[in-house]
């Protein structure tokens, strides 16, 4: 996956802060990022208060109350993200 891409799939989904971070638009929210090879993918919802970022190289993930970086994912071990809800409380199906 490249930058673009990202782009594309946080665009139609989340909203944009001031420090241009990525942030889920509503409570239920959940983004899962499935890496090359991965078997389960990083999930993260808008309880974790996070915000996202996007850079040529990377996809970080901050901390919203301190602006530090949580994590990073290189753009070329991404295979895809997802944005969206759950369908149900017990989050078994979702809808993107």
């Amino acid at each position: 996956m490249t930058a673009q891409e990202g782009i594309t799939r946080l665009e139609s989904s989340m909203k944009k802060d001031h420090a241009d971070r990525y942030l889920f638009a509503c409570r239920k929210a959940l983004l899962l990022i499935r890496l090359v090879g991965g078997r389960v993918p990083f999930r993260f919802d808008a309880g974790d208060q996070v915000g996202f970022r996007i850079g040529e190289l990377h996809l970080t993930v901050e901390e919203l109350a301190t602006g530090r970086a949580r994590c990073h994912f290189a753009w070329e071990r991404v295979e895809s993200l997802a944005v969206g809800e759950p369908e149900t409380d017990n989050r078994d199906l979702f809808q993107g």
